[in-house]
């Protein structure tokens, strides 16, 4: 799928990739924590998106739910990451 700035053809999120104006689009985004988003960066799992001031389990479980994602794309073909799960 390709993907321009954050939001997948065919929908979704990459929060990874996404600009701090598609992060607002996700349940509860306000500007402050667009931007909180953007500088803890980069994700490599919903958990990691969670120790962003501000954001809750309940939040990631929504955003996932609504088809984000909170991996770079390609992230597991770097052998450092080899069997890390998404």
């Amino acid at each position: 799928m390709t993907a321009v700035g954050g939001v997948r053809q065919g929908g979704g999120m990459t929060v990874d990739l996404a600009t701090a104006a598609e992060l607002m689009t996700l349940d509860e985004v306000d500007e402050g924590l667009a931007y909180d988003l953007l500088l803890w960066r980069p994700y490599l799992s919903w958990e990691e998106v969670q120790n962003v001031p501000g954001v809750t389990p309940e939040q990631t479980a929504r955003w996932q739910a609504a088809g984000a994602t909170a991996c770079l794309p390609g992230w597991s073909a770097w052998p450092v990451f080899s069997g890390r799960a998404c």
